[in-house]
């Protein structure tokens, strides 16, 4: 009696064993199930890429290719003049920071442009000037998450003058053109793909639109998480 008991606990007991190592062998292998469209669902969870960039001032004169200054990490520019042809571009700049990851936040600081000035002189030295820009103090920032997806901006000007009129920069909305010329936005906010872009400022003489005679950029920062779409004015 005592040595069936003894066999049939051995049994159970390799039963037992031989079902922990099948079962260990059935959980080692990941299942894929296939979705509608012959899609598994790891594909509902790729990677999410966080990047951001900025720099403080891009000066374009005549087609050129920018110059590009203030590209984080920190630094301090006193830039100016600038100039070629009749244009001639001065700025002081402080500059931001920048942070990117893999699967979670990045951000984007442009820095701040503490002074900024943009003369388009008249091809004949006798008349006023046809374009002047003096603006203080521009800053913008970016951010955007993987998880919660989410992409926002903002920017911000003390002051802004435009051929020596002021110009009210307490906008709640994005995207400010000036005189509606085309010539001048602020708080310029623009999406590309899944990454959003904001510049503090934006001039173009004749126009931002077409080829001009000079294209500045000011403040400018950008971020976006792969797989997350935005819009506009930040909003996810």
């Amino acid at each position: 009696m005592g040595k069936e008991l003894e066999h049939t606990g051995s049994s159970r007991r390799d039963f037992l064993k031989k079902s922990a190592v099948v079962g260990a062998a059935a959980w080692s292998v990941p299942a894929i199930v296939s979705l509608p469209g012959g899609r598994a669902w790891a594909a509902q969870y790729p990677v999410c890429n966080c990047d951001a960039d900025a720099f403080a001032l891009s000066v374009s004169i005549l087609g050129a290719t920018p110059l590009v200054f203030g590209q984080p990490p920190g630094c301090v520019l006193p830039l100016g003049p600038i100039s070629a042809a009749n244009v001639t571009v001065t700025a002081e700049v402080l500059c931001g920071n920048v942070s990117s990851s893999v699967d979670g936040s990045c951000s984007a600081d442009s820095g701040v442009v503490q002074t900024l000035t943009i003369v388009v002189a008249d091809t004949n030295p006798l008349l006023p000037p046809l374009l002047t820009v003096d603006a203080k103090v521009l800053n913008s920032q970016v951010s955007a998450s993987c998880n919660p997806c989410a992409t926002t901006g903002d920017s911000s000007i003390t002051q802004l003058k435009i051929n020596n009129i002021a110009v009210n920069v307490n906008s709640l909305t994005c995207n400010n053109n000036v005189l509606s010329l085309g010539i001048v936005k602020f708080d310029e906010q623009t999406c590309s793909g899944d990454t959003l872009s904001v510049n503090a400022l934006h001039v173009g003489f004749p126009s931002i639109a077409s080829p001009s005679i000079v294209d500045v950029i000011v403040a400018h920062s950008e971020a976006g998480a792969t797989n997350c779409g935005c819009t506009p004015c930040g909003t996810a």
